[in-house]
């Protein structure tokens, strides 16, 4: 770490440094930039031309390979934005040489590759944290909050709709891992639980070699359900949760954070700041790396929902309920020790 000048004064700093600049991850220079206690060391991207705009911009070094940023450059922390493919490659030149790395989602190309890249963290000691942006959303702390309290009752039941056209960013994998692996990790949280069952039907009406649209129906327990509509075929975004209390029904548009209550009195809609969600996480990242800490979500999150996502998936490829059994699937893995789960818990 090293100092920073906030406002008048100088505060012990986490530098982070970005590796890839294309997509999702040219967002995260400047959010790093903005963030208290954060210092951008470097930039890293295959392309020369991206790294120098971004050079140029913050005053920060820059790379077009990570051999070279990890031999040159002190760090803290770093943020893996480059293509899924790609992760494993990375991670393994970045372990043992800062504390935190985060890895955007799906965290890994394959289950096989997720377990791979924890087992390398945890051998050097080094915490990874799956880039799951929507626990960083103020609404969705606000629903999390609500669920299970007076006002709002014990949740049943889970309706996420999240539709777009297809982005201009080079796609790795389909709609299933790049869309619905959000509303899966939120209905986790949601339950406070794995899935038990999911079913899905999905198809690539494109025609780009992965599913562009996709619907799934997950159970927890008996009681619970949670189902996720995903496509890349709408030619507008919507961004909306339902949520089905005991005593209210929870409605969320988590682009424009507007939550309204349903209940027997009515509506209520309550006010709260706006926040991006993109800077919560990075300012959780920074507080994660100063006080040495396993980061939520960690890489046992990115396995699991490796594990959900794969079933669903089978699921739509064999017409099929596929049953989960998420804690016996861990165990099954044999790629790490009881003791590298522990430390990326």
């Amino acid at each position: 770490m090293s100092f920073k000048e906030v406002g008048k004064s100088a505060t012990l700093s986490v530098r982070i440094v970005v590796i890839g600049l294309g997509g999702w991850g040219k967002n995260y220079p400047r959010v790093v930039e903005e963030v208290d206690n954060a210092e951008l060391a470097a930039v890293c991207d295959l392309r020369e031309d991206r790294v120098q705009r971004f050079v140029k911009r913050y005053g920060c070094a820059g790379y077009t390979k990570v051999e070279d940023l990890v031999q040159r450059e002190s760090f803290d922390a770093a943020v893996v934005a480059v293509s899924t493919p790609a992760h494993v490659s990375v991670v393994q030149q970045l372990v043992g040489h800062c504390t935190h790395i985060l890895v955007e989602k799906p965290f890994g190309a394959s289950l096989e590759e997720a377990a791979r890249m924890t087992q390398l963290a945890s051998n050097r000691e080094t915490f990874l944290m799956p880039g799951l942006i929507m626990r960083f959303n103020p609404v969705i702390e606000r629903i999390l909050g609500l669920v299970g309290s007076e006002e709002a009752g014990e949740p049943i039941m889970m309706t996420a709709t999240r539709i777009s056209y297809f982005p201009p960013r080079t796609q790795d994998v389909g709609v299933v891992k790049d869309l619905a692996i959000h509303d899966i990790d939120v209905a986790r949280l949601l339950f406070n639980g794995e899935p038990t069952a999911v079913y899905c039907r999905a198809g690539d009406l494109t025609g780009r070699g992965y599913e562009d649209h996709a619907t799934l129906v997950l159970t927890f327990g008996e009681d619970r359900t949670a189902f996720v509509e995903a496509n890349w075929l709408t030619p507008y975004k919507i961004r909306n949760l339902r949520i089905t209390c005991t005593r209210a029904v929870l409605v969320a548009n988590t682009l424009t954070q507007e939550l309204r209550i349903h209940n027997e009195r009515g509506v209520h809609i309550p006010s709260f700041r706006w926040f991006e969600p993109l800077r919560r996480e990075v300012e959780y990242l920074v507080e994660a790396v100063q006080k040495n800490q396993p980061p939520k979500p960690s890489a046992r999150d990115g396995l699991v929902l490796h594990l959900i996502t794969d079933a669903a998936l089978q699921s739509a490829r064999e017409g099929r309920v596929v049953a989960l059994d998420v804690p016996r699937l861990l165990e099954k893995l044999g790629y790490s020790s009881r003791e590298a789960l522990d430390l990326q818990k």
